[in-house]
């Protein structure tokens, strides 16, 4: 799949404030995405999904925008009769940036402008989870174990300029946050037309 789509935009500014560097906010945005799958065996089949988004935002000058690229990508796989249940993995990757050109007029005419910061967001989201599934069980019907990870890391880098493009001075900010999830999940029948719930969850993370 491939989709793009684009915008003349509008003018912010008011005409009777604008000046020759007050443009016009146009747009585009650009997305595309594959999938594949794969039998291994007849209890066995595997998938590949991978897309990538671009949007591009003009900020009301020439030299002022915003750009946000996305990557994705998703591969999993499911086995059947494995222990007497069915047993999934899924592994995810997801790399964003976000980038922002932010400007300033040297002269109230607005006939000249400088870029005055530039903040790069860059985002990693990576993770993955790994479930076994059993049904048909007496008191048992559905049970579930399985285990989930994730790890997460954010930035927000700023570069300052002054009029003469020098750069100046610098703003860095980040986290990461890791998470590890065990679960069980289960609907227990104790006696026939009587069934509940049950769930264990255990958290670790940062």
């Amino acid at each position: 799949d491939l989709v793009g789509a684009s915008s003349d935009g509008y003018n912010r500014v008011p005409e009777e404030l604008r000046g020759p560097l007050d443009i016009p906010s146009d747009w585009e945005s650009y997305f595309g995405r594959v999938r594949t799958d794969v039998a291994f065996s007849p209890d066995a089949h595997g998938y590949l999904t991978a897309s990538y988004s671009s949007n591009n935002i003009t900020a009301g000058t020439p030299l002022s925008h915003h750009d946000r690229d996305i990557l994705d990508v998703l591969v999993g796989a499911d086995i059947a009769n494995v222990a007497g249940g069915s047993l999934g993995f899924k592994a995810f990757y997801q790399d964003q940036n976000y980038d922002v050109w932010n400007t300033s007029y040297t002269n109230s005419s607005k006939t000249q402008e400088y870029v005055s910061n530039f903040v790069a967001t860059p985002i990693n989201d990576m993770g993955g989870s790994l479930q076994w599934s059993r049904a048909g069980g007496m008191h048992l019907p559905l049970l579930t174990v399985g285990v989930d990870a994730r790890i997460i890391s954010a930035d927000a880098n700023r570069q300052n300029y002054n009029a003469k493009a020098i750069p100046t001075t610098t703003q860095d900010t980040g986290r990461d946050k890791n998470s590890l999830d065990l679960f069980v999940q289960a609907s227990w029948v104790p006696v026939p037309r009587l069934e509940g719930p049950l769930a264990l969850l255990g958290l670790e993370g940062n």
